[in-house]
């Protein structure tokens, strides 16, 4: 990631996205962000995030899907403070994978908002983003619940999350889920 890259995103008002890098305290400060949830693969990188102010940690290697107390204690960390009013940043090493799947779970809950429509939307704001299969998918189940399926409103394919590796570029693309790029999805209830 190019060091001109920003570190972080304002995704929604008053909620962050980012790398490692953005939660040092001069840019904290000049974004009023006064809460921190760090998302890292081992305790040796909380040496690095010495945040003033609220801060949740969760240890996680990059890719792992994410155990449901995970999941829990980081949306009740964003919830608790996003909705009164706090500025909060969710980073983890490189601002792609671990915290975008943190954020995409609180906008799902909040908004209301399907997978598709919600990794499209953080996708619109921070274009580096796409998150572990596993890790992505966790979340999902989590939120909608281990049996939920989802189908494309137009043609009712399937729809999965699966992140693709573009060897050429070096990064990981946003799938597009079907021929109709619609982020609208049914869910429904596996039988």
């Amino acid at each position: 990631m190019s060091s001109a890259y920003p570190l972080a995103h304002e995704i929604i008002l008053g909620l962050w996205l980012g790398s490692i890098e953005s939660s040092h305290p001069t840019f904290l400060k000049f974004r009023n962000i006064e809460a921190v949830l760090s998302i890292l693969g081992n305790f040796s990188y909380v040496e690095r995030v010495k945040p003033q102010m609220a801060h949740e940690v969760i240890i996680m290697p990059d890719g792992d899907p994410y155990d449901e107390n995970d999941i829990k204690k980081g949306l009740e960390f964003i919830s608790s403070h996003h909705n009164n009013g706090t500025n909060v940043l969710v980073h983890c090493l490189a601002g792609v994978s671990r915290s975008t799947s943190m954020v995409a779970g609180y906008l799902m809950k909040k908004k209301q908002w399907n997978p598709a429509k919600t990794l499209q939307f953080i996708a619109g704001k921070r274009s580096i983003v796409a998150p572990a299969t596993d890790t992505f998918n966790s979340v999902i189940s989590f939120i909608y619940g281990k049996n939920t399926e989802f189908f494309c409103k137009i043609c009712q394919r399937q729809w999965q999350y699966t992140a693709n590796y573009d060897s050429f570029n070096k990064q990981y693309a946003i799938p597009s889920y079907c021929s109709c790029f619609d982020p609208d999805l049914t869910p429904r209830k596996k039988n």
